[in-house]
């Protein structure tokens, strides 16, 4: 990962830190289906964490090697057995319900975090440091201000790390993005208006969307 990798980014569409940790993850789970799984580390990780978190686990299905899949869980699942063979009803059983409810212990609940999102993390983390290096380059701060600029997941993680002009450099072009993007909302609303909704659609198109990955992050972000 190099900043020319961050300058492609930029010229596309949403958060540049999303578009690049989301791709190095596709790519981390087609490997891990052809060669980690015979990884001793990468199966260890896996039985720690009783499997994928819900979302890396539908994205692995799909493009799951449906042999490795099966050695996997069928080890995740003997290990989840061997767990509930230990429980017994009431409080000392140390169960803690999705809900509440927590007992003594964190019985049933897995060891480690999802390796998948232990790797997007790490891989976001360097990501976020090649882009506050960077933005000590004034060409790159140019390119960097035509671009859509972050979510605000990845806004929040980058301003934690910055200071003085590239503090403020990230703040201004994040607050000129967040007031268009309100402006096209507006629009959206005063289109819902029956006077109005023969109006054209214009620039507000799929602000919606636009709303929602800049506030949480695109698909597969975790929002901290």
């Amino acid at each position: 990962m190099t900043h020319f990798d961050l300058l492609d980014a930029f010229k596309e569409e949403g958060c540049a830190v999303c578009r690049l940790t989301l791709r190095s993850v596709e790519r981390f789970i087609e490997s891990a289906n052809r060669d980690l799984v015979n990884s001793p580390d990468f199966w260890n990780s896996v039985k720690a964490a009783l499997g994928f978190c819900n979302p890396h686990a539908q994205q692995w299905l799909i493009s799951a090697h449906p042999l490795g899949t099966a050695y996997l869980y069928e080890a995740v699942l003997g290990q989840i057995g061997e767990e509930l063979e230990r429980q017994r009803p009431g409080r000392q059983s140390g169960l803690r319900g999705r809900f509440g409810g927590r007992g003594d212990s964190p019985a049933l609940m897995p060891e480690k975090r999802c390796p998948v999102c232990i790797y997007r993390d790490e891989h976001e983390a360097a990501v976020l440091r090649i882009l506050l290096s960077g933005l000590g380059d004034e060409a790159f701060q140019r390119d960097y201000q035509s671009s859509p600029g972050l979510c605000f997941p990845h806004l929040r993680s980058a301003l934690a790390g910055a200071s003085g002009e590239t503090f403020d450099l990230l703040r201004a072009h994040a607050l000129a993005g967040q007031t268009r993007l309100r402006v096209q909302l507006k629009e959206i609303i005063r289109k819902h208006d029956y006077r109005f909704r023969d109006e054209p659609t214009g620039e507000e198109r799929g602000a919606t969307d636009r709303a929602v990955n800049h506030v949480a992050g695109a698909p597969g972000i975790d929002d901290r």
